[in-house]
């Protein structure tokens, strides 16, 4: 459900959204058109067109083998300090919601039951934001939108804004973006919230190669973890050109021992600081780098592979 709010904040309405700009939601319910464009044996998919203001959206919605609903998104923004949003109620009950932040989440409370909780009207997350209760949830996840707030069951992501200080045509012209609602069960940790945050925003890609004989088997990756609690962040060349790093963090609030594994055959291994500054040997079993993890510890593993 899209939701246009008034927007003119006292000060700095490039930055600020003030807390009774909420109160002057309309829900944006009339389409001018549905239609079914894909009818397929694994997906299908359905396009929506809205106009508003000099605005409008066209929006395909497909429900396809990958999971949750998949929102592409495409707007033409010509507003003057207005807000858009969209919602998703949800039924699921729980007092706090989960946010994706940087190497990690944070949770904060769903209800406004203090002022402190009340000035917490939109809050930063990164790639999703989940509500959960004892053994379901659901999830939204964005490729590109930071601004969230979810009061009660009802769950909404920011889209657009259109300030007009200091910058008169802010944000104006054709927006891309996708948003997938993704139901789930368990919490976080075992809906494989984390992974599916991942899949939107770093999608598998495809490059053209030179004809050749091909390979037999599977191709290895190039860096993988054993431990659905360890995402494996970067891999990347060291600054001395020497060696190979691989970042990782914890993401569930959890600890215990990982193995990391590598494509190429490991001849030594080494914990690091984050600026390569090497700390302690690591030991290598069966040719995979064992370590130790902390809640949402981040970790720099150099290999000299």
């Amino acid at each position: 459900l899209f939701q246009l709010f008034e927007d003119q904040p006292l000060f700095w309405s490039a930055w600020d959204i003030d807390p009774y700009a909420l109160e002057t939601g309309r829900d944006l319910v009339r389409s001018e058109s549905f239609e079914i464009v894909e009818r397929g044996p694994v997906r299908v998919a359905a396009e929506v067109v809205k106009k508003f203001g000099a605005s409008h959206i066209r929006q395909r919605i497909s429900l396809g083998p990958t999971p949750g609903i998949r929102f592409d998104t495409e707007i033409e923004w010509h507003e003057e300090n207005q807000l858009l949003k969209v919602a998703f109620p949800v039924n699921v009950h729980s007092s706090r919601a989960t946010f994706d932040i940087q190497f990690g989440n944070v949770e904060r409370p769903t209800h406004q039951n203090t002022s402190w909780d009340l000035a917490r009207f939109e809050v930063c997350a990164h790639k999703w934001v989940d509500l959960s209760e004892g053994d379901q949830g659901v999830a939204l996840i964005n490729d590109c939108k930071y601004g969230h707030d979810v009061v009660g069951n009802v769950m909404r992501l920011t889209l657009l804004r259109a300030p007009k200080a200091p910058d008169p045509i802010c944000d104006m012209g054709r927006h891309r973006f996708t948003y997938v609602l993704l139901p789930h069960f368990g919490g976080v940790a075992y809906g494989g919230v984390v992974a599916a945050g991942y899949a939107v925003n770093t999608p598998l890609r495809h490059a053209s190669l030179a004809p050749h004989r091909g390979v037999d088997g599977a191709l290895p990756m190039l860096a993988a973890c054993d431990d659905r609690n360890v995402v494996v962040e970067t891999v990347k060349r060291s600054e001395d050109g020497r060696a190979i790093i691989v970042r990782l963090y914890e993401c569930h609030n959890s600890r215990g021992r990982a193995e990391l594994s590598c494509a190429r055959p490991i001849r030594r291994a080494a914990l690091c600081d984050l600026e390569e500054n090497e700390l302690a040997e690591l030991e290598i079993v069966e040719g995979g780098v064992r370590f130790a993890y902390k809640p949402f510890e981040i970790l720099t593993i150099l290999l000299d592979i």
